[in-house]
């Protein structure tokens, strides 16, 4: 508040000029009227020139008083309204707007206080930027990322993989019922380094490995995991065109459920889910329809693996697939509407190959798929896969197998045919609170009775050569409480069918804690 420090000099100035003048009319009166009292000295001295002079001195003086007076009042007005100004920008600040009265001194040391915790967490911020340069002899970016995870399970029922069930088998007589144990060999390493330019193309290149490849256990231990690729890739990206090379899932499967229970492979894997990791190239063209709609056109050629190829050879031997010298060629076109991060994506896909086998027996393969991921809500969403085809044991379907063989009922010769498949999945996605998330799951793979009533199948050493039907479904929940953190329940039950007979069944719970960097 401004202090006005003007007004009170007018009063003086009238009543300084009133008694002057009072002075001057009483002199001349007397010396009019020849009053007989002398004046004094001092007053017949002061002549009217003087008086005047006298006068306009102290009406300068007056002047240069109420001049500086004025001066005092605009600096003092100056500071009221800096002092406003600095009050408005603290009360602007939100990380230092008191919650109740308190003095200035204490609201400026808050204020030190949280700016000093800010420049701390910038620090901190900026340090774990850093750590994403990775030491390289290319000056372009490489990171490092990854997945630990630790899964604790226990198995009610005969699985054909302790850490990782995909099928239920029958229990031998004196067997146990189930079985109890954890691993960390779904973690998960990789890195992933982006190149210079070429042809107007980002080049990028990206490998990932983890440690589910065959033993997990040695003579005295548990903790042992064969290091296993899961992913390489060398790509050059256009903005609406992509080229590709390496390992990855097929082209014609691109969703999978979510659940950290089951990383080593995809989820529902033998279940509805077609998926392996093979060598191909891919090619991508994206034709943008509007601001939120696009299409997406994809083609590849694919090295499609054999079910059960080197089980009893170190070194590699060649697939039906590759002895028939033609690769897989699979294609997909995709609708895309809506926002990236939750848009609509359904998709159609096809697949065709060739398989030779022994005793000049030719197969053509092939797949027609459709998939989809629909956003219902704001907190809820559906995504799944459906397929058919014949010969897809490479992809995870037709209950393991991509043929039949074995002796023909009528001729008593072997006979080889191909498997007719047909399977899918879905799920059901609820986002409870922004930390934590409820999936439900359901897939089935088999393969067509009538092809195996057309052989006669035996017993076999193999315990999946006489499987038929798989069935899988689970629920869980995914927790992460900060960015970085994962904590996952999941039940998952599992029935599988051989040929003749009431389904295997078995009922599977697994904890999993992670840590993704």
């Amino acid at each position: 508040m401004g202090f006005n420090c003007g007004r009170w000099y007018r009063p003086v100035l009238w009543f300084m000029g009133w008694c002057l003048l009072c002075e001057a009319s009483c002199t001349q009166s007397m010396l009019a009227q020849g009053n007989p009292i002398q004046p004094s000295s001092t007053t017949t001295a002061m002549t009217a020139p003087q008086m005047e002079k006298r006068l306009k001195e102290v009406t300068d003086l007056l002047l240069e008083t109420r001049r500086q007076l004025e001066q005092s009042r605009e600096q003092m007005n100056a500071l009221t309204a800096e002092i406003e100004s600095m009050k408005q920008q603290m009360a602007l600040i939100p990380s230092t707007a008191p919650t109740e009265e308190s003095s200035t001194s204490t609201s400026l040391a808050e204020t030190v206080a949280r700016q000093g915790e800010e420049q701390e967490v910038q620090q901190a911020e900026i340090r774990q930027h850093e750590q994403t340069k990775v030491e390289s002899s290319s000056k372009y970016a490489l990171q490092l990322y990854g997945l630990v995870l630790f899964n604790a399970y226990s198995n009610a029922g005969v699985v054909d993989n302790l850490n990782l069930p995909s099928i239920a088998l029958r229990r031998p007589a004196g067997a146990s019922h189930g079985s109890l144990g954890a691993t960390m060999r779904q973690t998960v390493l990789g890195l992933h380094g982006t190149g210079p330019r070429i042809l107007g193309a980002q080049t990028s290149g990206d490998v990932a490995a983890d440690f589910f490849s065959n033993v997990s256990y040695d003579y005295y231990g548990n903790s042992v995991g064969n290091l296993r690729l899961r992913r390489a890739d060398i790509g050059l990206e256009w903005k609406r065109n992509a080229v590709h090379a390496g390992v990855d899932g097929p082209l014609i499967s691109p969703n999978s459920p979510t659940s950290y229970a089951s990383i080593g492979v995809p989820a529902l894997a033998w279940a509805g889910n077609l998926w392996n990791w093979s060598t191909q190239v891919r090619y991508r063209h994206a034709i943008q329809l509007s601001e939120r709609h696009a299409l997406e056109l994809q083609g590849g050629l694919w090295d499609a693996p054999v079910i059960g190829l080197n089980t009893t050879t170190a070194a590699p031997v060649p697939s039906a697939g590759e002895l028939s010298r033609r690769p897989g060629l699979e294609g997909r076109v995709a609708y895309h509407a809506g926002p990236e991060d939750d848009a609509l994506v359904v998709g159609i896909g096809a697949y065709t190959g060739q398989e030779h086998y022994n005793g000049n027996f030719n197969l053509h393969t092939w797949a027609l798929t459709g998939d989809w991921q629909i956003p219902l809500t704001r907190r809820f969403s559906i995504n799944g896969e459906i397929y058919r085809g014949v010969g897809l044991g490479g992809f995870g379907g037709g209950a393991y197998k991509d043929v039949l063989s074995s002796t023909d009922p009528v001729t008593g010769i072997t006979s080889t045919i191909g498997l007719n498949a047909v399977g899918g999945w879905g799920q059901i996605r609820a986002k409870i609170m922004p930390s934590l998330a409820l999936h439900l799951a359901y897939g089935q793979d088999g393969g067509f009775a009538a092809d195996f009533r057309k052989i006669e199948l035996y017993g076999s050493a193999y315990p999946l050569e006489l499987s038929a039907r798989n069935r899988m479904m689970f629920g869980n929940l995914v927790y992460r409480p900060k960015t970085y953190l994962i904590f996952s329940p999941e039940i998952r039950r599992i029935e599988s069918w051989q040929i003749t007979g009431s389904p295997n069944v078995a009922n599977v719970f697994t904890l999993s804690a992670g840590y993704q960097f």
